[in-house]
């Protein structure tokens, strides 16, 4: 068994390429969720009249559409740009929070038990005072923490460590032979891409569990905090994305040593 940080075949061969750079665009892609883009979340949210998504970064809620078309769609119902626009574009019109790393997400909770969304304004529950008083008679309840946020972060560190990877096989490695022959040794053999994609595949799989975890935490925190009614949750799609992508590295990673894993 050969040096498996030489490979036997080329790294810019369609074999190695091709998967790991759809792993990459994977990874990076479904790290765009909420506030930027509702495709991809952590956790799904309805109550019967909102619905809402958690991601990496923040929050979105929209009307739900059955409640928006009963409304006036010219009224101005409270003065609050955000909500009328929930509102006048019959839930095809998200409100979203700021981007942030390391936020919180709260809920309020009425007197009666019954949790609800954050009444629609500049915030939507990002980054509100545990127990404070939401201006509607209700409290802030917090179901997702900062530091469950903040390590959500791995999903998107697990595309871009392999991207570098796919960088450096893509450098002209000619132009350093001369003043500095081991690098370009480095970049022709493609040590350093191997490296990286080792580890892009081990955090793939520990995004995946991370992602499980936390979307199983949150969703537990919320549906036993609306045990008596009110708003529910769902897992997203977020971790299906990362599980697939650590099985993307697998094959190229075992041509690099030749037909059957042989060099």
């Amino acid at each position: 068994m050969g040096n498996w940080l030489i490979p036997v075949v080329s790294l810019r061969s369609p074999s190695f390429f091709g998967p790991v750079t759809l792993a990459v665009a994977l990874m990076l892609a479904s790290s765009i969720t909420p506030p930027t883009y509702q495709g991809f979340s952590v956790v799904s949210l309805s109550d019967p009249t909102f619905r809402g998504e958690l991601g990496i970064w923040g929050a979105c809620q929209r009307f739900k559409k059955d409640n928006a078309t009963s409304a006036n769609p010219n009224a101005t119902l409270t003065g609050n740009a955000t909500f009328d626009a929930l509102v006048h574009d019959m839930g095809s019109h998200a409100g979203c929070s700021s981007s942030h790393v390391g936020w919180t997400y709260s809920l309020t909770r009425n007197s009666t038990g019954i949790t609800s969304f954050a009444w629609p304004n500049t915030t939507l529950g990002v980054n509100t005072l545990e127990g404070g008083d939401d201006g509607m008679g209700g409290t802030y309840v917090q179901v997702m923490s900062s530091s469950q946020s903040s390590i959500l972060i791995i999903h998107m560190i697990s595309g871009i460590v392999p991207a570098f990877g796919i960088l450096l096989i893509m450098l002209p490695y000619r132009r350093w032979e001369e003043s500095s022959p081991h690098l370009a040794r480095l970049l022709k053999v493609g040590s350093l891409t191997i490296i990286l994609t080792v580890i892009g595949f081990i955090m793939a799989l520990v995004s995946f569990v991370v992602d499980m975890v936390i979307m199983k935490a949150v969703t537990d925190n919320i549906n036993n905090l609306s045990a008596g009614g009110g708003v529910r949750a769902s897992i997203g799609n977020l971790c299906w994305f990362a599980l697939p992508c650590a099985v993307l590295y697998i094959p190229p990673l075992w041509s690099t040593r030749g037909p059957m894993g042989k060099p």
